[in-house]
C-alpha cells in the first residue's frame, strides 16, 4: 500500500488512467476540453486529398478558441515542411508502379494460358481488355484521390493551406519559451524517461538535448505559461496520443484526456481538460 493511512480501495483508484470515460464525460470533453494537436495533424493538410482536407481543416475551425498549438508544433510544423511537399505525391506513384507491373504481368499471363491451350486470338485480346479496362478504372481512382495541389489561384507564391492556417491559428500559438523554461523541460523530461513515466515510455532511454516533445513537459506545462491570460487556465492535464495516463489526477481529467485522443481519430492527438 503506497500510503499507510490509506484504506482499501477499488480497482480504479490507484488506475485512473484505465478507466473508460462514461458517455456524458466524452461528450463534456469535446465540447470544453482544450484540444492541442501535434505537428503531424499540421503536416496532413499537405498530404490528404483535397476532399480530406477540407474536411480536417473544417474540425480545427469547430474547435474555435479551445485549439492550442505549442510552440515546439509550429517549429516542427515549418521543419519538415518542404520535405513533405517534395515527398507528397511518392505514395501515388509507388501505388501507380505496383499496379503497372501487375498489369503486365496479368496480360502476360493470359498469354502464356492461351498459347497452351491455343485460345482464339479474339478471346485472348477480349481477357486482355478487360484487364486493361480494370487497371485504367483503377488509375484512375487513384489519381483522383491524389493529395491536393498546395498552389492556388496565385500561382507558385501561392499556398492555400498557409492561407488557411494563417487565419485558423491567430494568437492559438505558444510563443518559444525562455532558455531557463527550455533547459528544465528536457531535464525533466529526460528524468521521467529514466523512471519509465508516461508519457516518456515511449520513447528511447537516452538522454537528449533536442529531447522528443513527448517526453517535454513543455507543451503542457507551457500551456500554462503560455496561455496564462487566455481564459484564466491555470492547469492542464495531458495525453499526446497515449491510450492511458498513470499517477495522481482526478479520474475527470485522465477521462477527458482519453476521450479526446481517442475519438478524434483524425489525430488531433492531444487532450486536455483544463480547470
Amino acid at each position: 500500500m503506497a500510503d499507510g493511512s490509506a484504506g482499501p480501495g477499488g480497482i480504479y483508484d490507484d488506475f485512473p488512467g484505465y478507466r473508460l470515460p462514461p458517455d456524458r464525460e466524452l461528450d463534456e470533453a469535446l465540447r470544453a476540453a482544450l484540444v492541442v494537436i501535434d505537428a503531424n495533424v499540421l503536416l496532413n493538410l499537405y498530404r490528404y486529398n483535397e476532399s480530406t482536407r477540407d474536411d480536417l481543416l473544417g474540425v480545427l475551425r469547430e474547435v474555435g478558441d479551445r485549439l492550442w498549438v505549442p510552440h515546439q508544433v509550429l517549429k516542427e510544423f515549418w521543419r519538415n515542411r518542404v520535405g513533405v511537399l517534395a515527398s507528397r505525391g511518392s505514395g501515388t506513384v509507388q501505388a501507380l508502379d505496383a499496379l503497372s507491373k501487375q498489369q503486365r504481368a496479368s496480360a502476360d499471363a493470359i498469354r502464356q494460358w492461351a498459347k497452351s491451350v491455343a485460345a482464339e486470338a479474339d478471346f485472348q485480346q477480349r481477357l486482355i481488355g478487360k484487364i486493361e479496362a480494370l487497371y485504367a478504372e483503377l488509375e484512375g481512382g487513384i489519381r483522383a484521390q491524389a493529395p491536393a495541389s498546395s498552389q492556388g489561384t496565385g500561382g507558385v507564391l501561392s499556398d492555400p493551406v498557409l492561407d488557411e492556417l494563417r487565419d485558423l491559428l491567430e494568437r492559438k500559438v505558444g510563443r518559444q519559451p525562455i532558455a531557463a523554461d527550455w533547459e528544465a523541460a528536457v531535464k525533466q523530461g529526460n528524468e521521467r524517461a529514466a523512471r519509465h513515466e508516461p508519457p516518456a515510455t515511449s520513447m528511447p532511454r537516452r538522454p537528449t538535448r533536442t529531447c522528443p516533445k513527448a517526453r517535454l513537459v513543455t507543451t503542457w506545462s507551457g500551456c500554462r505559461q503560455q496561455m496564462r491570460g487566455n481564459g484564466g487556465i491555470s492547469t492542464c492535464s495531458w495525453s499526446p496520443g497515449m491510450r492511458r495516463r498513470t499517477g495522481g489526477g482526478g479520474t475527470g481529467q485522465n477521462s477527458w484526456a482519453h476521450a479526446l485522443s481517442s475519438l478524434l481519430s483524425t489525430r488531433l492527438a492531444a487532450a486536455a481538460s483544463c480547470t
